[in-house]
């Protein structure tokens, strides 16, 4: 007899390889020359923590919002909600959303580009 599959194993992927938030802080510093500059200045071994530049970007790091990094008195304050649980919730409201149909004339659009894909 096979075990049934819970759902969230299609959502934990997610926060491995979805990284489009991440990935847009990436770009956004990439084009950045004084980024480059930094790095070259620091070298090797050594740390960007006393930096401006550091204290003006690092918040802007995307972080997996299953995983929790919260003291852990504050985490039992909180409710101490497990992982799987967290796990649980988010696939719950990723499986609930419902896209807005894209309008008849776009869907004839891609109908048409989907004849050249062939």
């Amino acid at each position: 007899m096979r075990r049934k599959q819970k759902n969230e194993k299609y959502l934990l992927p997610d926060i491995f390889l979805n990284r489009r938030q991440a990935l847009r802080c990436i770009d956004h510093h990439r084009d950045q020359q004084n980024t480059i500059d930094l790095i070259d200045r620091i070298g090797p071994g050594g740390h960007y923590l006393n930096e401006d530049h550091t204290m003006r970007h690092f918040r802007k790091v995307w972080y997996p919002d299953l995983f929790d990094h919260t003291i852990y008195d504050d985490w039992q304050k909180q409710g101490a909600k497990r992982f799987e649980e967290r796990l649980r919730k988010k696939t719950l409201k990723v499986m609930d959303h419902r896209p807005v149909p894209l309008p008849p004339e776009i869907i004839k659009e891609l109908d048409k580009m989907e004849k050249h894909w062939e």
